[in-house]
Formats: C-alpha cells, sequence, structure tokens
C-alpha cells in the first residue's frame, strides 16, 4: 500500500465525513485496484505519465496557500491505481524520469512490487541530483539520493511516505 499523509488534523475541527472541507488534513491512500478518496483532476493518462516524467518536483498531497494538489501529485494519484498494468512506463519513468520523476517511479514500483522498489531506491540513493521537495507552503532542496535514503531507512521522507515498508 501507498500512502501519503499531510499531517494531523486541526485541533478544534472535527472531521468531515464527506472531505469536502478538510481536504489539507486528510490522509490520501492508494492502493492497487482502488480508486484515491480524492479523485484526481487529471485524467489523460499519457499525458499524466509525461508530467510524472518532467515533474519540476516532489510534493506532498497539498501544497500552497490554497492546499491543493500540484500538477505533479494529481498525475501521481491518476497513474497509482493503474501502476500495476504499467511496469513498462514506471521502469522508464526511474531510468529517464527527471530527479522528481524518478522518486515518484521509485514510490509507484515500491506499490506493486515492495522488493523492485527498494531496489530502485538503493540505486537512487548515491544521486547528487537536485530536487525540490514541496508539503503545504514548504519548500526545501534535496538530493534524490538524500530523499531515497531516508526512503530506504524510515520509509519516509518529511510527509512522503511509501506506506508499510
Amino acid at each position: 500500500m501507498l500512502m501519503l499523509q499531510a499531517g494531523p488534523p486541526a485541533a478544534g475541527k472535527p472531521e468531515n465525513k464527506d472531505n469536502t472541507e478538510n481536504r489539507k488534513t486528510s490522509p490520501s491512500k492508494v492502493r492497487q485496484g482502488t480508486v484515491p478518496e480524492r479523485a484526481p483532476q487529471m485524467t489523460n493518462l499519457p499525458q499524466a505519465w509525461q508530467t510524472l516524467k518532467t515533474a519540476k518536483q516532489l510534493s506532498s498531497a497539498d501544497v500552497g496557500e490554497a492546499a491543493t494538489p500540484s500538477r505533479e501529485y494529481q498525475a501521481f494519484l491518476a497513474v497509482a491505481p493503474l501502476a500495476g498494468s504499467h511496469r513498462g512506463e514506471i521502469d522508464k519513468l526511474i531510468i529517464d524520469g527527471s530527479p522528481a520523476g524518478k522518486l515518484y517511479g521509485a514510490s509507484l514500483l515500491y506499490a506493486i512490487d515492495h522488493k523492485a522498489g527498494l531496489a530502485a531506491l538503493q540505486k537512487l540513493a548515491d544521486s547528487k541530483e537536485k530536487v525540490t521537495y514541496r508539503s503545504g507552503c514548504e519548500v526545501m532542496n534535496e538530493t534524490v539520493g538524500n530523499i531515497a535514503q531516508n526512503l530506504l531507512k524510515t520509509g519516509r521522507f518529511m510527509d512522503w511516505t511509501l506506506g508499510a515498508k
């Protein structure tokens, strides 16, 4: 299971059962063969793969003051439920993708094949390529290698998690 969490709910605010108001705080879970809680806005699959291949950032569920999913994250959500039937695209993403695209690819691979996903992260662990990570209003620059090492060690980097490691 691939699980990405945006953080704990705000104090004093009850959980919204229909997920219309507290989008910023509810976890997004993507499981093979299921639909994400929040339907992705990107529905063109070839466009989604291209967006991931050229991704300029790795981002958690909601970013910016508007707390909306980035274009890259929307693409990730669009392809995640179908990842099991698109292994070739995932492998290409890990090899030919942008620095952020490689990390999205390794996360997708982990969701469908834990051992292969960990092997992909191991190959990325020495990478000095720079990547921008966004979570909420926070923006930081990191190396692909540092993010991969954190994912290997703890299953998470900031708000980005691989799920059950």
